[in-house]
């Protein structure tokens, strides 16, 4: 089976959750004897699998009917699309985002209705894609998946927990913060959908705690509530206790969830939330935002919810107080999220390769 994973604007979304999810199938794919390309140059395909929905998406889509078209039904190949991009995630992101729902609903309902099949990443984003128009059966829901391999630890529980306390006593002594204070990170591009306003907000109010973002920080100009995102850097240039790390490679990304305890994700709007899934994987204890896209989690048991910055210090507080829930609720949520792990997702994905080629 050759497959063809289409990821237009590759430079510009890289560190961002679509570009790190496609890239990992296609890796985790290949492990499947499957032959997948990413944006690759061969004459033909069996699968044309497209991750982004940009304007050069829809073109590359729209050519490639019209050539499918003229091939027989028996070796025709098929269009599959994830569906991502939804106008309700481009809310609150990128400039003139909040004021193009007139253009982008139409020009997403028929980007997927052009596809043999749709996959949505969570229940969430399936019900977004049929409020589009989508035929529901046109849907599968198949989650982007992480890799557990890339967060296995060596060496025995105890042992590692000595010195990842160790550590963290490391840098706090160094920041001049208390040593019993807690180390809460968050990932993604710092836009305002991702919540990174509150998230400096609750830095400021809570200084005996480390605040680290890690994720790219782009041009003020590219980005809608440009105010709400330059005061939230200048927070953190004042601040001891708030860093911004930008875009970190594999490695540095890696020590800093060791070292963190709480996964704060104050986002407004998600379809999945892979860094989530990634910090559950480690056993981080999650702080959510009260929003659809997270009722598969349970508020005290694998998670805790908030839904305004009162409510975002008051788990916090909480967490701080009951230190046993720390380790509880981040060994249930690493449970849970193992339902999530790439290997279920490239099996079902492969399934579904399968089912459509023989439609």
């Amino acid at each position: 089976m050759k497959v063809n994973f289409i990821v237009d604007g590759g430079n510009s979304l890289q560190g961002s959750g679509i570009y790190s999810s496609a890239s990992r199938l296609a890796r985790y794919l290949k492990t499947y004897d499957i032959e997948v390309d990413i944006n690759g140059k061969r004459r033909s395909y069996d699968i044309y699998h497209f991750h982004t929905a940009l304007p050069t998406s829809f073109i590359k889509s729209r050519l490639l009917q019209s050539y499918v078209k003229r091939i027989p039904n028996k070796f025709r190949p098929k269009i599959i699309m994830h569906g991502h991009t939804t106008v309700e995630d481009y809310h609150n992101s990128f400039i003139l985002s909040n004021h193009l729902d007139f253009l982008l609903y139409p020009y997403l309902r028929n980007f997927y209705l052009s596809a043999d099949h749709v996959i949505a990443v969570s229940q969430h984003n399936k019900n977004v894609l049929m409020s589009y128009g989508i035929p529901p059966e046109k849907i599968t829901v198949i989650s982007n998946g992480v890799h557990l391999s890339n967060h296995v630890h060596h060496g025995s529980e105890i042992s590692q927990k000595k010195e990842l306390n160790r550590k963290r006593k490391k840098i706090l002594k160094k920041l001049g913060l208390p040593e019993d204070g807690l180390i809460i990170f968050s990932i993604g591009i710092g836009i305002y959908r991702k919540g990174v306003d509150i998230f400096a907000q609750l830095a400021e109010r809570m200084p005996n705690h480390l605040f680290i973002w890690i994720g790219r920080q782009l041009p003020l100009w590219m980005l809608t509530k440009r105010r709400e995102i330059k005061n939230a850097r200048q927070t953190a240039k004042k601040l001891k206790n708030l860093y911004f790390t930008g875009f970190l490679n594999e490695h540095a990304f890696l020590s800093v969830l060791d070292y963190g305890q709480i996964f704060l994700y104050p986002t407004r709007e998600e379809n999945q939330g892979i860094a989530l899934l990634e910090a559950m994987l480690l056993g981080k204890t999650p702080i959510v935002s009260q929003i659809p896209v997270f009722n598969w989690l349970t508020h005290e048991y694998n998670c805790l919810k908030a839904d305004n910055i009162d409510s975002f210090a008051k788990q916090i507080e909480f967490l701080e107080a009951h230190p046993e829930k720390i380790r509880q609720i981040g060994k249930n949520a690493q449970i849970s999220v193992k339902e999530h792990t790439l290997n279920k997702t490239a099996q079902k994905i492969l399934q579904l390769y399968t089912d459509v080629l023989a439609n």
